[in-house]
């Protein structure tokens, strides 16, 4: 009995602790998500001149707004120039996209350059007869004339 209380006392507190850490984390999450309005070159958690928008954001957080609609609130008041990484949707989806087409192309890129390489390779062990036939040649008509 007492090796059941201990065990739910334990979940309990360890419940505590993990709710606890949740609602500092949502101010953690979502204050990454913003540029500075006030500072562009800054993200909100590390403006300076920023303490207003900050303290906004936490009043939005404590009146459990979820996180996505305090990204809504924010976009509507100061524009989608404040995300930090651009929408999943519309132009914005070729921000997402490009670097993967990027990266496989290079990848193409690569095999295609290792693959003429091994034909060049190849080329040249026979070129390799060829050149030292040649090679023969040269020498034997540079005889001649020494």
């Amino acid at each position: 009995m007492k090796k059941l209380l201990s065990i739910a006392l334990a979940f309990l507190l360890l419940l505590s602790f993990t709710a606890s850490a949740f609602a500092q984390t949502t101010y953690e999450q979502v204050v990454k998500n913003f540029w500075s309005p006030v500072t562009p070159s800054h993200t909100l958690a590390y403006c300076p001149g920023a303490d207003d928008t900050r303290q906004e954001l936490k009043d939005l957080i404590a009146q459990g707004k979820s996180e996505q609609e305090i990204i809504d609130i924010f976009v509507a008041k100061y524009g989608e120039a404040i995300l930090q990484l651009p929408p999943k949707e519309g132009f914005f989806l070729s921000a997402w996209i490009m670097p993967i087409v990027g990266l496989l192309a290079g990848i193409g890129m690569v095999y295609l350059f290792i693959g003429n390489r091994k034909k060049t390779t190849l080329a040249g062990n026979n070129n390799t007869a060829v050149g030292e036939i040649a090679d023969f040649e040269i020498d034997k008509e540079m005889k001649k004339y020494l």
